[in-house]
């Protein structure tokens, strides 16, 4: 699973005003290239007045542009779903999904988790510079080739968290 704010908007319906250009958007070929579907458009409708991610201070206009997008194998089910809650000092929602993995068969509910990660750190204005084109992706691919762990399944929470905390 990967998700985040990557500034896309994959259907007219995600946005209040103009129509999204998505054709050339990175996200949409990170989709096309690894197979992986987004959720919000495995959830079919969505309506932009209730189920938007991000809302303009200024204007008030409101658009889905923070995704979450899965690669389908061992997954049962997924949902997800914006919260009215903003996120510290941004304009954006958060992000609820909930997945049921299958396992031979005999899907599983994992743990839902109630807080973010203790790691989650927004960049202050000065830091954006960090994050432009392809270098956080970069850099994130360099730090992940030295760690050996990655390579091992996660087969619970535990296991994720034990996985999640030799990385970070």
């Amino acid at each position: 699973m990967v998700l985040g704010d990557f500034n896309a908007v994959l259907r007219v319906e995600e946005r209040a005003t103009s129509s999204p250009s998505v054709s050339t958007h990175p996200y949409c070929q990170f989709l096309s290239s690894t197979g992986a579907l987004d959720l919000w458009l495995l959830k079919g409708h969505v309506n932009v007045w209730s189920d938007y991610t991000h809302k303009n201070y200024h204007s008030g206009v409101t658009s889905i542009i923070d995704q979450a997008t899965i690669h389908m194998n061992q997954v049962f089910l997924t949902m997800i779903q914006s919260l009215p809650n903003f996120i510290g000092s941004t304009d954006h929602c958060f992000i609820k999904v909930t997945m049921v993995l299958n396992r031979l068969q005999h899907p599983v509910t994992p743990a839902e988790v109630h807080s973010p990660p203790a790691r989650l750190r927004y960049p202050m204005t000065s830091e954006k510079h960090h994050f432009t084109e392809f270098a956080f992706a970069n850099r994130v691919d360099s730090i992940l080739s030295t760690c050996l762990s990655i390579y091992h399944e996660a087969e619970d929470l535990q296991s994720f968290c034990l996985h999640y905390e030799s990385i970070t």
